[in-house]
């Protein structure tokens, strides 16, 4: 089979991609699931339904924020967006760094004596060091480092400083001090995050992408080889598909395994590239109760197995009945407890009230969060450079070895259908 354009993935980058080609290109799209929408699926239980993973929508683009409400003319439920810390059975607001009053005294008392004099932006070569520059051991050994190292598997010194920093506000040493002393009135903006209204949830939008573009999408196709020479593709049924012009949404170590024909200096980081895998338990709450009102919550503490707690009836009510709850507990890697340890920490948590309590479901993401290792984010950036230069281009979080929402994922299909529409 033939292709003018050939997209590999049929998740939002993908699906972006083949719309923007739509009557400009011939497209064929290739996906190895059953079924589109990559991480943007749901699952329904009952009267529950589920993100594969948590997903919001919130917009710094007007532009792509236009072309999403256009998708999606249901519209969306809008909310303020909530994060909590959950330690030793105290709740704390989130940042933890500027709630410290929250905190146990003995806590809060060697945060705030080990905190710099000075903060420090500069990044040093590890995470930990910026961690530490900024908020000392104190902050670093209470929260940061076990939170950290339960996500991602790996201390913070193991970690770049620069890829890991963006999210995490800086230079704020008078702020850290206001929130030891006492609450302080919220002076970050609130985020106005989206939720596409209905059970179809998140889903909707992968839908409406395919819905709004032309071209096969042939599904269950999972790509085993790829020649930029021979400007071929091949899936694991045996069928090969050749092209014209090449975008991948792969994870960048698989696409990276399947060249052939590539320089070994280019194919070898397929083997080095690591990724920390997430697993993720669906619970369906028939009475949820009084704690924990937040979208998020952490837990840093070493006794709970996940290291994020998901709240969807927050983000949506459509996602559970009237008074119930449907909630994900994440976990960083592939080891879970059973589901009658996880209805336990439900009713632990006082998520769970009265009622039926039931796990209803669970997923291993072997593509969870980017490990920035040593050298890692520079080499990916290389990588990247490399591939367009042997006529391979990639859009999407983990095709470009990035930490992306959603609007930066469209953003990035939309960017590679221009690149493919450049070259005439």
């Amino acid at each position: 089979m033939e292709a003018e354009v050939l997209i590999l993935g049929a998740g939002a980058a993908g699906l972006a991609c083949r719309m923007a080609l739509t009557g400009r290109r011939e497209v064929v799209t290739l996906d190895a699931e059953p079924e589109i929408g990559g991480l943007l699926r749901m699952h329904h239980h009952g009267a529950w339904s589920f993100d594969t993973c948590v997903h919001t929508l919130f917009f710094r683009n007007p532009a792509t924020r236009a072309l999403v409400e256009s998708l999606v003319p249901e519209g969306f439920h809008r909310f303020s967006k909530r994060n909590l810390v959950w330690q030793r059975g105290r709740v704390i607001d989130y940042p933890y760094q500027f709630h410290a009053h929250a905190l146990a005294p003995e806590i809060r008392d060697d945060c705030v004596r080990h905190l710099p004099e000075a903060s420090r932006t500069a990044r040093g070569p590890s995470f930990e060091d910026w961690l530490l520059a900024q908020f000392g051991e104190g902050f670093y050994r209470r929260f940061f480092e076990p939170y950290n190292r339960k996500l991602y598997g790996v201390s913070p010194a193991e970690l770049e400083a620069a890829p890991m920093t963006w999210t995490i506000p800086a230079d704020n040493r008078a702020a850290v001090l206001r929130g030891a002393e006492g609450p302080v009135p919220q002076d970050q903006p609130q985020v106005d995050c989206l939720y596409p209204r209905g059970r179809g949830g998140i889903s909707s939008l992968p839908v409406r992408l395919a819905e709004r573009g032309r071209g096969e999408i042939l599904l269950g196709r999972r790509v085993v080889e790829i020649d930029p020479g021979r400007r071929t593709v091949q899936t694991e049924d045996g069928a090969t598909f050749r092209y014209g012009r090449l975008v991948s949404t792969l994870p960048l170590p698989v696409l990276l395994r399947c060249l052939r024909g590539m320089p070994a200096e280019l194919t070898g980081w397929g083997e080095r590239l690591e990724a920390r895998a997430i697993s993720v338990l669906r619970v369906a709450i028939e009475t949820s109760g009084d704690a924990l009102q937040a979208q998020w919550t952490y837990f840093p503490d070493p006794d709970i197995p996940f290291y994020r707690l998901i709240r969807l009836e927050m983000l949506s009510p459509d996602l559970a009945p009237a008074g119930g709850s449907a909630c994900l507990l994440e976990i960083g890697g592939s080891e879970v407890p059973d589901d009658a340890q996880a209805v336990a920490l439900c009713r632990r948590l006082g998520v769970a009230a009265g009622g039926h309590v039931e796990c209803v479901g669970r997923v291993t993401i072997p593509y969870g969060y980017v490990l920035f290792r040593r050298g890692h984010r520079a080499a990916s950036e290389d990588i990247l450079r490399d591939l367009a230069g042997h006529g391979v281009r990639v859009a999407g979080r983990y095709a470009t070895w990035s930490y992306f929402n959603i609007e930066q994922t469209l953003e990035s299909g939309l960017r590679a259908a221009a690149d493919v529409l450049s070259e005439g």
